[in-house]
């Protein structure tokens, strides 16, 4: 539903993606962020807007525990019926679908089809 989109800050990036992302204060109203940081390839959110995003709806890839230095990075389904078909990889933390997962892990006797990380049956 759109009028649920119309005070997310993350869809309203999203929207303007394609225009570099900075379309004034409208998008960026209580974004605080210096222009070194900005990535145009990213969007950037502060805490209230994150608040306001279903949980389930997130993804993170933490590869801290091999390299401190990587910041984990947050992925956000934008198709919410999907979010509880994705499967992240407890080794690799690739995303994958999780009927596509699913069938990967039988045909390679359960395990990762990325990373061969050893599933329990």
């Amino acid at each position: 539903n759109s009028d649920d989109n119309d005070d997310d800050v993350f869809y309203q990036q999203l929207m303007n993606f394609d225009n570099g992302g900075d379309d004034g204060d409208s998008i960026n109203g209580n974004i605080n962020y210096d222009e070194d940081d900005m990535n145009k390839s990213s969007i950037i959110l502060d805490g209230v807007a994150l608040e306001k995003i279903n949980p389930s709806e997130i993804f993170v890839i933490d590869y801290r525990k091999y390299c401190k230095e990587i910041a984990p990075k947050y992925y956000r389904c934008i198709v919410p019926e999907q979010c509880n078909d994705i499967v992240i990889c407890p080794s690799c933390q690739f995303l994958f679908g999780g009927e596509e997962y699913e069938v990967a892990l039988i045909n390679n006797g359960h395990l990762c089809p990325f990373c061969r990380y050893k599933f329990s049956c």
